[in-house]
């Protein structure tokens, strides 16, 4: 069975231009993740083509979602959405979930720091196991909620977190000691963090203990929890 990761990054309001979106897209090819023999654009009478980032902008303008799908053992799965707000008409999010033959943990880590560094206001991305752990998992295991954009609501296996974000809720100093399995700054100033070794064994009671203790520490450093008396 394949395994999958989700993956979620934000970055502020803005429009991507098409040089952003294909070097995205050629990022996904270059790192060995899609194994594609055919790509189809989401509209409804899309023929099977390859990639046309002309064709992808020019969506982009009216519709909400642009899904990317690829051919992988004979069916069609999403690989990639861009996916914008519809009034303002710009990209908040972009939300992909990978398909890997084998658990390639560093690997995806790896690509995940390079795709978030393309991004011209990148703020923080997260990578989950798919389908990942529900709010029932963290109600029923007593892990609070972090009330902070750098980690939507709950720790997961991993996150990357930029200054501009992070330091709304957290100092340099102090996130750099959460007791996660890996943590560093990388040069550019953005934190990577891994919270327990295997994104796939969240509920070995050593991992789900690792969450619980990160989960406690990040609550106990926050800057308004702090103040307010919450910890």
């Amino acid at each position: 069975m394949r395994k999958k990761y989700d993956i979620g990054i934000k970055q502020e309001a803005m429009i991507l231009d098409p040089e952003t979106i294909g070097k995205i897209w050629e990022l996904v090819i270059n790192e060995g993740f899609v194994p594609y023999s055919k790509l189809r654009i989401n509209d409804n009478d899309a023929k099977d083509e390859p990639i046309n980032l002309t064709k992808v902008y020019t969506l982009l303008e009216t519709k909400n979602t642009v899904n990317l799908k690829v051919l992988i053992n004979d069916d069609f799965v999403n690989v990639f959405s861009f996916n914008k707000g519809k009034l303002s008409n710009t990209i908040y999010n972009i939300i992909e979930t990978i398909h890997v033959p084998d658990n390639k943990n560093e690997h995806i880590c790896q690509f995940t720091f390079k795709l978030a560094c393309i991004l011209p206001s990148f703020i923080y991305a997260t990578i989950d196991r798919s389908p990942g752990a529900d709010s029932n998992f963290y109600f029923e295991h007593g892990i609070d909620i972090v009330p902070s954009d750098c980690f939507n609501l709950y720790p997961g296996w991993w996150h990357l977190l930029h200054p501009s974000t992070y330091s709304i809720d957290f100092d340099r100093e102090e996130l750099l000691k959460t007791p996660a399995y890996r943590i560093f700054e990388h040069p550019n100033g953005i934190i990577e963090m891994q919270v327990w070794e295997d994104p796939f064994d969240i509920e070995n009671p050593e991992n789900i203990r690792q969450l619980k203790n990160v989960n406690e520490y990040l609550c106990s450093i926050h800057k308004t929890m702090r103040v307010n008396g919450m910890v």
